[in-house]
C-alpha cells in the first residue's frame, strides 16, 4: 500500500510527466504486482488496479509508440485478460485456467 502511495505522489509532482518510459513501466509494473498480490482475496480492487494499469500502458504507448512495443503490448492484453477473466463466473475462471495448461 506504501508503494501505491508513492505512485499517487510522483504522479502529481512537477515534472512528473517528463519520467523516462523506464520509470513509467516501473510504476506500471508495480500496480499489476499489487494487483496479482490482492488478486485472490479481493478481486475487485485486483480488477480496478488492472484497469489502471492498462490506461498507463496506453497512455505509455500513446506517449512513446516506439519504446520495447512487444512488452508494452504482452502487458496490454495481460490486463485485459485478468479483466476479463475476473469479472468472469468462479466456474468459468477455472475452465480457463484449466484450458491454457492442457
Amino acid at each position: 500500500m506504501k508503494a501505491y502511495a508513492l505512485l499517487l505522489l510522483l504522479a502529481f509532482l512537477p515534472g512528473a510527466a517528463a519520467q523516462t518510459p523506464e520509470a513509467d513501466y516501473g510504476a506500471i509494473l508495480l500496480l499489476i504486482s499489487e494487483a496479482d498480490s490482492v488478486a485472490a482475496d479481493r478481486p475487485a480492487e485486483a480488477q480496478s488496479k488492472y484497469r489502471q494499469a492498462h490506461d498507463a500502458l496506453l497512455k505509455l504507448q500513446g506517449a512513446h509508440p516506439n519504446w520495447q512495443k512487444g512488452i508494452v503490448r504482452f502487458r496490454l492484453k495481460d490486463c485485459r485478460q485478468h479483466n476479463s477473466i475476473d469479472s468472469a463466473p468462479v466456474s468459468t475462471r477455472s475452465r480457463k485456467k484449466a484450458n491454457w495448461r492442457s
